[in-house]
């Protein structure tokens, strides 16, 4: 059987979260089945990444600004002549604007297309709402969410129900060594990218308070500065941890290329952003590394940890409630371990060949294979 050619369509300058799934399916779907291609429609390292993975990587050329309708439509055509040239079956768009694009080419080129949600679709009218609500209108033949609560937000968009299938992200189970080592006290551990809604300022409020049960904790946040958003984000929150009296036991890594080790050497982590979030990539990779993870009761991670049996959850933005959760913990080592122990466990439901399984089942579905 001659693989079918599916076309991987992004439009990040950067590696997040997303851009890492799409690295884990390109390099993760049956070959036997999928000959996958690859096209980055924003300049920057991801695109250098993608060229890395041993995938196919055309050139449609660069989107910029949204804004540029001639030039969007002009990329869209120019990608369309390319999926017919390159016998292109199917078109899965990772993202808004790869899916406004890769969508619009899918339709020129009569080939079906999947939009892959990595977001929980705004319930405000901003910039972002409104390109959300121009790629829903996109024809896609299938909608693939990260998580229960970002289907739920799409179907208050007015999706139809059964054009939605969740496919939860998918992690390594394989676990790493520590990159902390050596420190005299328990090691609490914030991880994501430096924007304010990812909640890093919450975490030192939270690291105060904790550090008053606990006085040799010490903290890491561990991430930096993506997509060119919030620069001055980093510097607010040094000043921060200076004006609460805690920048001795505040370590800021920056942008690493895996926190995985750094995960692994937690014995909390914490995960408190702001506002919901869609998946969230950190925890799957956190239950894998077998740590007790406290996060805000809201989005994916509502959906992904059991509270009092995989992990913590608490009452979105209550920072004492959070302090409290992950100062019981620190003194309960033994309850921390039977929590790491059921976080492993859990973490099987967002393994890799758990995601790679269902996004098999989603093609063969938008596709028409009959299923064995």
């Amino acid at each position: 059987m001659t693989p079918t050619r599916v076309l991987f369509v992004t439009a990040s300058p950067d590696r997040g979260g997303a851009e890492t799934v799409v690295v884990q399916l390109l390099t993760g779907v049956d070959r036997r089945r999928i000959a996958p291609v690859a096209v980055a429609l924003a300049e920057g390292g991801f695109r250098d990444e993608l060229g890395r993975t041993g995938v196919p990587v055309v050139d449609a050329g660069s989107l910029g600004r949204m804004r540029n309708v001639p030039r969007t439509l002009g990329i869209a055509r120019r990608l369309a002549a390319l999926i017919t040239r390159e016998r292109i079956a199917l078109v899965h768009s990772h993202g808004t604007q790869a899916h406004i694009v890769g969508g619009l080419a899918a339709r020129f080129a009569r080939v079906p297309a999947i939009h892959h949600v990595h977001d929980l679709y705004a319930e405000t009218r901003t910039g972002d709402a409104v390109l959300q609500y121009v790629a829903l209108r996109i024809p896609a033949t299938t909608i693939v969410a990260v998580s229960h609560s970002a289907r739920a937000r799409l179907l208050s968009s007015g999706v139809p129900w059964n054009r939605v299938r969740v496919v939860h992200n998918g992690v390594s189970l394989e676990r790493t060594a520590p990159a902390i080592t050596g420190v005299d006290g328990p090691v609490v551990v914030w991880c994501g990218r430096l924007q304010r809604w990812k909640g890093a300022h919450v975490f030192l409020d939270a690291a105060r308070a904790i550090r008053n049960a606990h006085p040799k904790a010490r903290f890491w946040i561990v991430g930096g500065t993506l997509f060119g958003k919030e620069p001055e984000y980093a510097t607010e929150l040094r000043e921060q941890a200076a004006r609460l009296g805690i920048a001795d036991a505040v370590t800021f890594t920056g942008h690493v290329a895996d926190a995985r080790p750094y995960l692994a050497s937690a014995d909390v982590v914490v995960h408190c952003s702001i506002e919901p979030e869609p998946f969230g990539l950190v925890i799957a990779e956190a239950l894998a590394e077998g740590r007790p993870v406290v996060a805000f009761d809201q989005g994916g991670p509502a959906e992904m940890i059991e509270s009092g049996r995989s992990g913590r959850l608490v009452s979105p933005g209550n920072t004492d409630a959070l302090a409290a959760a992950v100062s019981d913990l620190l003194a309960r080592p033994d309850l921390a371990a039977r929590i790491g122990e059921a976080a492993l466990q859990r973490a099987r439901h967002f393994g890799l060949d758990a995601m790679l399984r269902r996004i098999h089942v989603v093609y063969d579905e938008v596709l028409g294979v009959r299923l064995a």
